[in-house]
């Protein structure tokens, strides 16, 4: 399937439109060189052409499916979370550079998912008492009893 739109696209008079509407790609975050170069056109002119689609849609009453990580990013995320549940500025922009979120929002992208995480990992917290056997291993690792009292803990 990938191939074949990818056939398409490199003869199609309108690569943008035809990716978001025929093919239903509606983020370009793990596409973006290829677009790149397909179109002739910046990370931020995409970005921003996408964006307008997604904001006709919305305002048919199409609901745009929410933009999910690539497993890459989801790796790098969670392996930053697993040394800080914060993301500070340096964080930031190394997992801009891991991740290869959209420029333009990267910081947004990483903040909500941080939060996201600390909000899930309350939530499964406050409703069990304690940590939910569903938690990553490291998460439960992280805080436990012994790491918690122990001299090199960050919190």
């Amino acid at each position: 399937m990938e191939t074949r739109m990818w056939q398409h696209l490199k003869t199609s008079k309108n690569v943008l439109w035809d990716f978001y509407y025929i093919y239903e790609q509606r983020w370009a975050h793990i596409y973006m060189d290829q677009l790149m170069e397909l179109t002739g056109k910046t990370e931020r002119q995409i970005s921003d052409i996408l964006q307008k689609y997604r904001a006709l849609d919305h305002q048919q009453g199409i609901r745009v499916p929410i933009q999910k990580y690539t497993p890459t990013q989801t790796y790098y995320l969670k392996k930053a979370y697993r040394e800080s549940r914060y993301a500070g500025r340096d964080k930031t922009t190394y997992l801009v550079q891991k991740t290869r979120l959209l420029r333009n929002q990267n910081f947004f992208q990483i903040s909500t998912w941080f939060s996201k995480q600390r909000s899930d990992e309350a939530l499964k917290i406050s409703s069990t008492g304690s940590f939910d056997l569903k938690m990553e291993k490291s998460t439960a690792e992280y805080f436990s009893i012994a790491n918690v009292l122990s001299d090199t803990f960050k919190y």
